[in-house]
């Protein structure tokens, strides 16, 4: 076996194991995030973006820039069957959610 053999083999092994469903939801979205999601949907709401720390010239902070404030219209989230399940919702908890069929 070379060097790029080896490798490949690493590499397969390494992607083979797939994460177990019920570790984390695939999406990174917790039950609490899908549900204010549902209830913000169709609305606007203000994001803040905070400021930067400023430095002099010896890397010492002298300041932050001003927060920055926007308005931005939430019109919704998809989400499939599966991913709801795993997150313990059902179409009917979350109405304004899109739900996409899974993939077979």
């Amino acid at each position: 076996m070379n060097d790029d053999d080896a490798e490949r083999e690493f590499v397969r092994e390494l992607f083979s194991q797939p994460v177990p469903r019920d570790v984390v939801p695939p999406t990174g979205l917790t039950r609490e995030d899908v549900l204010r999601m549902n209830d913000n949907t169709g609305t606007w709401t203000q994001i803040h973006t905070p400021g930067e720390v400023v430095e002099d010239t010896d890397g010492n902070p002298i300041g932050v820039t001003p927060t920055e404030v926007g308005t931005v219209y939430f019109g919704g989230v998809c989400l499939t069957e599966r991913e709801l399940t795993d997150l313990g919702l059902t179409p009917e908890d979350v109405p304004n959610v899109r739900i996409l069929p899974d993939r077979k």
